[in-house]
């Protein structure tokens, strides 16, 4: 199973780090559209590729910017990893936030 979440925090991470905040709204749209064309190209070419995922955290990763940049910000940072027990069987583990398991259970995926 993908981490997508984590993706998408890695991807918010790294433009946030290089490009700062967005300075305005108008900046924070013209970036979302971009990455948006990009995705669409990719999409337009019917066939599933890297890149149609790469793109695809790229829009979700700038709508994150966006609603942090110009909707007010998150309370608290967000945390690249957390030391945490499987909800399921209790196995101690290091997981990424959007992780609520270790893989690793014996009854992994958890329903």
């Amino acid at each position: 199973m993908t981490d997508w979440i984590g993706k998408v925090i890695n991807e918010y991470e790294a433009a946030t780090k290089k490009f700062g905040k967005f300075n305005s709204t108008h900046e924070g749209y013209a970036v979302i559209k971009e990455e948006l064309d990009e995705l669409w190209d990719e999409i337009k070419t019917n066939s599933p590729s890297k890149t149609l995922a790469e793109e695809a955290v790229q829009v979700t990763a700038m709508g994150l910017r966006f609603l942090n940049d110009c909707c007010g910000s998150i309370e608290q940072p967000i945390p690249t990893n957390v030391e945490t027990k499987c909800e399921h069987c209790g196995a101690e583990t290091v997981l990424r936030p959007s992780t609520l398991h270790d893989p690793k259970c014996p009854d992994f995926p958890h329903r």
